[in-house]
């Protein structure tokens, strides 16, 4: 059994399917222009075939006696590279709780230290800068859950800002 290589983008998905198919064929198959499926298959090219013309493709190339499915392959491509991202993130953000949770610890443990009859310069010092630690740890929180929050709902959610 041959192993069928996976396209990276659209633009080689129809680059692949034009080769099996000619730019004339797929321009027949969807009813569109020469220049418009030509530039689906340019990969400075931002437009790419709708869903129903991409499996057009696919159910033409695989009759032709192509492998696979082109555009198929890279929409599942790009959703496997969407989930692991998305499984990395909230990876690192129990990394990023579990940080925050430790520093905040020490913060309160330096910020009683202070509260003490015998607490020295040196005590106060230690406090401010595990409170700083805490601040940065829960900043890195606050950067993830903006970051998880853009793969989940897509790139053109606005900036999640929190309440000051």
């Amino acid at each position: 059994m041959t192993t069928v290589r996976s396209p990276r983008t659209f633009a080689n998905a129809m680059t692949r399917v034009a080769a099996s198919l000619s730019f004339e064929t797929c321009r027949k198959i969807v009813h569109r222009s020469n220049r418009t499926v030509r530039y689906w298959s340019e990969e400075r090219s931002k437009k790419r075939p709708t869903i129903e013309q991409a499996l057009q493709f696919d159910i033409a190339y695989r009759l032709s006696g192509g492998e696979g499915a082109p555009f198929l392959d890279t929409y599942m491509h790009k959703l496997d590279v969407a989930v692991e991202a998305a499984i990395a993130c909230r990876d690192a953000l129990a990394g990023d709780f579990a940080t925050f949770a430790r520093e905040s610890g020490e913060a309160i443990a330096a910020g009683f230290a202070v509260t003490l009859s015998n607490a020295s310069e040196r005590d106060i010092i230690r406090a401010v800068v595990e409170v700083e630690e805490a601040e940065s740890a829960l900043a890195a929180i606050r950067r993830r859950l903006a970051s998880i929050a853009r793969l989940v709902a897509g790139s053109n959610t606005a900036p999640v800002r929190g309440t000051q």
